[in-house]
C-alpha cells in the first residue's frame, strides 16, 4: 500500500491506483474511513467522487466505483395500518422519550445507520431547518440510531439539533421497527441498520413508511406521504 507525500494512505490506492486523484488531495485515511462493507464509512469518500465530478476524469474506471456501492435489502415487516410498537429509550440529553409521550401527535420516526457522517447528517439537518414547519403541523421528529447517547450529544451539539436522538445500542427499537437486517456490499453480505422512516400517526398506528429514503429532502418526503 502506498502513501501520499504526508503520510496518509489513500482509500484509492487500496483498490486502484488510477483512481481519481480528488481521493488523494482530500486524504480518506482507511483509518478513519476503512474500506469495509459500510456506505457510510466510506460516504467521504463518495461526496469527494461525486462533488469534483470525478466520474468522467481520465483514468477513471467503471471498476473504481464498487467501493462506493452498496445494496440495501429492504427489512420492513411494519405496514401502514399496523399498530406502531410502543418505545422508551434515552436521548442525547439522557432524557427519556416514549412513544406514548406524543400521543395525539403525529411522530416521524427515522432511522439511520451512523452519526456524522455525510448522509446521516445531511438527514439530520433537513430535520433540523424545516423543525418548525413540522411542528406547526402537530409532528414530532425522533431519531433513532445504535451510537451512544455521547456520541448522540456530540452528534446534536456539533449541527444544533432540535430534536430527539435516541441511542438505541441494545437494538431493542431498531429490531422492533424491523430495520436492522442483511445489507450487501461488493458481493459480500453483512448486518446493519437500515435508513427508513416511520410516519405514526395521533392514535399510535403506521402511518407511512419509507424505506427510499433522500437524505436531503427529507421532510419534502415525509409531507408528500401525508398528503402535505
Amino acid at each position: 500500500m502506498k502513501s501520499d507525500k504526508k503520510g496518509n494512505q489513500g482509500i484509492s490506492i487500496m483498490l486502484a491506483p488510477e483512481l481519481p486523484k480528488c481521493l488523494h488531495e482530500n486524504h480518506v485515511s482507511p483509518q478513519k474511513y476503512p474500506v469495509t462493507p459500510s456506505l457510510d464509512q466510506n460516504e467521504k469518500a463518495y461526496s469527494i467522487f461525486k462533488s469534483q465530478n470525478c466520474w468522467d476524469k481520465p483514468g477513471t474506471k467503471a471498476g473504481h466505483l464498487c467501493f462506493l456501492h452498496e445494496t440495501s435489502i429492504p427489512m420492513t415487516h411494519l405496514q401502514t395500518g399496523h399498530p406502531a410498537p410502543e418505545f422508551e429509550g434515552l436521548d442525547q440529553n439522557g432524557n427519556t422519550v416514549r412513544l406514548s409521550d406524543f400521543k395525539g401527535k403525529k411522530v416521524v420516526l427515522y432511522f439511520y445507520p451512523k452519526d456524522d457522517t455525510p448522509g446521516c447528517t445531511a438527514e439530520a439537518c433537513d430535520f433540523r431547518d424545516n423543525y418548525n414547519q413540522l411542528t406547526e403541523k402537530g409532528i414530532q421528529v425522533i431519531g433513532v440510531s445504535a451510537d451512544s447517547q455521547k456520541s448522540h450529544l456530540k452528534f446534536a451539539d456539533k449541527y444544533r439539533l432540535n430534536f430527539p436522538l435516541l441511542a438505541d445500542e441494545n437494538r431493542q427499537i431498531i429490531e422492533a421497527y424491523g430495520v436492522w437486517g442483511i445489507k450487501k456490499f461488493m458481493g459480500r453480505e453483512y448486518d446493519g441498520i437500515h435508513r427508513e422512516t416511520f410516519v405514526i400517526d395521533e392514535t399510535g398506528k403506521i402511518e407511512a413508511v419509507l424505506t427510499k429514503v433522500e437524505t436531503k429532502a427529507s421532510t419534502a418526503q415525509v409531507l408528500s406521504a401525508l398528503g402535505s
